[in-house]
């Protein structure tokens, strides 16, 4: 009775994390992409006009709901934003039955604390795109597996092979999960061909399925923009597992103090890890006790190092939202790790260190995670004439301003590359007053500068988001 009225406190309180500030959250350049063709007359005309903007790694499935969803409540940006919430929310009770069946009730409360606090699942509940969604199917995808390789029968091997079909029609890039349940399954069922067989014959026509996706829609081409992969990026690709930070960017400066916690809490789940495979392993436990060990293991690990050497080996393709898949087996490890310890001291100390350096990393929702167009643009309405000039930096920023905030400037231009963007800014400078709009990735200081030796004016406002959205003003 306790533990369920715990599960159902934490449950309401992930649910208060995922809408705090929900509403403040303007529509970035991922969410946009789809969110201008929903008024599209039909479906299909939706998923075409979809398919000329997107990646052909995003899949049908979420955006199908999209377009119905957004036919039922308008496809207002915070409508579209409650779709991914419900999806987000839905996957605390399914991690909570999860971590019961492999650990026990506390190991499964444990789970969906952490995945409450977890700073990347607060994102993504409130994104406008598949992850949340994706995020619920591959933690089905898990429990099903589970079920299917402790019974003989066939429905959980059936569940299992349709949540994995639908996962992958959601990203493409769900495929690389598919890696370790085919090792686990190969451990668990070595000796049982008919089941090799049923599962592997199952992954190969949705493999198939995934292989004519990209021959009818071209390989996709994020690779011409990331950067190179390392094992750099690996290491913060755990460190946002870990959820002290919510992307790979420094949550610090938005930190009292700019105190980060994030590597501490990324060290502490580490040695957990290690602690979990040093008890599983024991010649005294029970053989489920290694095979969860397994499974959580190759869930945790695989797929990033596969992504990895794809990226390295074909061409830069490491992004860590497509195996964030991976994260969910985080809270499990928690909440096995915390079970295993044999004092009850020791279990009490460490969830109030855990709940410590979470709680410390969740002051960073006092502002919007996005870049905040929609106050950019209130900004430029109070200051700005018809005759003003503004300027932004990258299409990036140019389709997602456009988008959702009307600013009534004759002359708005877009620069994609940093050296015309400053030419031109003090060649209108001298005639009249220009606004500079640009956001991530770029120098600042070095624009700074050359306004300086152009001998104009610069005046700085940030606005919201993490980073914000800078507005530079610009005058003779």
């Amino acid at each position: 009775m306790i533990i369920s009225v715990a599960v159902a406190a934490v449950i309401v309180a992930g649910l208060g994390l995922r809408t705090l500030n929900i509403a403040h959250e303007s529509a970035w350049l991922d969410e946009v992409l789809s969110l201008q063709c929903l008024d599209a007359p039909t479906l299909s005309a939706f998923l075409q006009g979809d398919r000329k903007v997107d990646s052909p790694l995003m899949m049908p499935v979420y955006f199908t709901l999209e377009y119905g969803w957004a036919r039922l409540t308008g496809g207002s940006i915070l409508a579209m934003r409650i779709l991914s919430l419900i999806f987000g929310v839905l996957t605390l009770p399914v991690m909570y039955a999860f971590g019961r069946r492999l650990y026990g009730p506390l190991a499964g409360l444990v789970a969906t604390a952490c995945l409450a606090v977890s700073l990347p699942h607060i994102f993504f509940a409130q994104e406008i795109r598949m992850y949340s969604l994706q995020g619920l199917l591959v933690l089905l995808s898990f429990y099903t597996l589970w079920e299917a390789s402790r019974s003989s029968g066939r429905l959980y091997l059936c569940l299992h092979i349709l949540v994995n079909g639908l996962l992958l029609w959601t990203h493409l890039m769900s495929a690389l999960l598919f890696v370790p349940q085919a090792v686990y399954w190969l451990m668990i069922h070595r000796r049982n061909v008919r089941r090799l067989a049923a599962w592997g014959g199952a992954h190969a026509v949705i493999g198939a399925s995934g292989v004519a996706w990209i021959l009818a829609n071209g390989v996709p081409r994020e690779a011409s923009w990331m950067p190179e992969a390392s094992v750099r990026e690996l290491i913060n690709t755990f460190l946002i597992f870990a959820g002290g930070r919510a992307s790979n960017m420094n949550p610090g400066p938005y930190l009292p103090a700019n105190i980060n916690l994030d590597l501490f809490l990324s060290a502490g789940i580490a040695a957990m890890v290690v602690g979990l495979a040093w008890w599983s392993l024991k010649r005294d436990k029970p053989e489920p006790a290694r095979d969860s060990l397994a499974l959580l293991l190759l869930w945790l690990v695989v797929p990033s190092l596969l992504l990895l050497a794809v990226s390295s080996l074909w061409r830069p393709c490491f992004l860590y939202r497509y195996v964030i898949g991976s994260s969910l087996a985080v809270p499990l490890i928690i909440g096995a790790a915390v079970v295993s310890m044999k004092r009850v001291r020791w279990r009490v100390v460490t969830c109030l260190l855990l709940a410590a350096m979470y709680g410390h990393q969740l002051l960073v929702l006092n502002g919007p995670f996005r870049p905040d167009y929609r106050e950019a643009a209130q900004y430029l309405n109070a200051r700005a004439s018809e005759t003003d000039r503004l300027l932004i930096l990258k299409s990036l920023n140019t389709v997602p301003f456009q988008y959702q905030c009307h600013v009534p400037m004759k002359y708005i231009d877009t620069f994609e590359g940093f050296e015309p963007l400053c030419a031109n800014a003090v060649e209108h400078a001298s005639r009249t007053t220009v606004y500079v709009l640009m956001w991530r990735w770029d120098d600042t200081a070095l624009f700074e500068t050359k306004m300086e030796q152009a001998q104009c004016r610069v005046e700085r406002q940030a606005v919201g988001g993490m980073p914000p959205v800078l507005i530079y003003t610009v005058t003779k």
